[in-house]
Protein backbone atom coordinates (compact mmCIF):
# COMPACT_ATOMS: atom_id res chain seq x y z
CA UNK A 1 0.00 0.00 0.00
CA UNK A 2 1.27 3.45 -0.87
CA UNK A 3 -0.14 5.08 2.29
CA UNK A 4 1.40 2.63 4.72
CA UNK A 5 4.46 3.78 6.69
CA UNK A 6 7.28 1.31 6.35
CA UNK A 7 10.27 0.76 8.57
CA UNK A 8 11.90 -1.66 6.14
CA UNK A 9 14.06 1.09 4.64
CA UNK A 10 16.27 3.19 6.89
CA UNK A 11 15.81 1.06 9.99
CA UNK A 12 19.55 0.66 10.25
CA UNK A 13 22.56 2.41 11.73
CA UNK A 14 24.10 2.41 8.24
CA UNK A 15 21.22 3.74 6.11
CA UNK A 16 19.29 6.95 6.82
CA UNK A 17 15.50 6.85 7.19
CA UNK A 18 13.69 6.91 3.85
CA UNK A 19 11.16 9.70 3.33
CA UNK A 20 8.14 8.12 1.65
CA UNK A 21 6.28 11.41 1.13
CA UNK A 22 4.05 11.02 4.20
CA UNK A 23 4.37 12.29 7.76
CA UNK A 24 7.29 14.67 7.28
CA UNK A 25 7.58 15.56 11.00
CA UNK A 26 8.02 11.89 11.93
CA UNK A 27 10.70 11.42 9.26
CA UNK A 28 12.40 14.65 10.33
CA UNK A 29 12.68 13.45 13.95
CA UNK A 30 14.06 10.07 12.83
CA UNK A 31 16.57 11.78 10.51
CA UNK A 32 17.77 14.07 13.29
CA UNK A 33 18.29 11.09 15.60
CA UNK A 34 20.11 9.21 12.84
CA UNK A 35 22.48 12.12 12.14
CA UNK A 36 23.11 12.86 15.83
CA UNK A 37 23.93 9.18 16.42
CA UNK A 38 26.79 9.54 13.96
CA UNK A 39 28.14 12.81 15.43
CA UNK A 40 26.43 15.65 17.29
CA UNK A 41 28.56 18.25 15.50
CA UNK A 42 27.07 17.20 12.15
CA UNK A 43 23.60 18.20 13.31
CA UNK A 44 24.99 21.44 14.75
CA UNK A 45 26.48 22.18 11.34
CA UNK A 46 23.13 21.50 9.65
CA UNK A 47 21.31 23.89 11.98
CA UNK A 48 23.98 26.62 12.26
CA UNK A 49 25.98 26.25 9.05
CA UNK A 50 29.55 25.06 8.75
CA UNK A 51 32.27 26.40 11.01
CA UNK A 52 35.03 28.06 9.00
CA UNK A 53 38.05 29.21 11.02
CA UNK A 54 39.26 32.69 10.18
CA UNK A 55 42.31 34.79 10.91
CA UNK A 56 42.75 38.53 11.12
CA UNK A 57 44.72 40.26 8.38
CA UNK A 58 44.79 43.99 7.75
CA UNK A 59 41.80 44.69 10.04
CA UNK A 60 39.60 42.11 8.31
CA UNK A 61 38.90 38.43 8.86
CA UNK A 62 39.83 35.98 6.12
CA UNK A 63 38.91 32.28 5.92
CA UNK A 64 41.84 30.11 6.96
CA UNK A 65 43.00 27.61 4.30
CA UNK A 66 42.13 24.00 5.12
CA UNK A 67 45.83 23.07 5.17
CA UNK A 68 46.39 25.52 8.08
CA UNK A 69 43.55 24.24 10.32
CA UNK A 70 44.53 22.77 13.68
CA UNK A 71 43.10 19.49 14.96
CA UNK A 72 40.63 21.40 17.17
CA UNK A 73 39.37 23.46 14.24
Amino acid sequence: MAGKLSFEEGCSIYKPPLFCGLNYKFWEARMKIFIESIEQRIWDSIENGPYIPKFKKDNSFIAKPLSKWTNDE
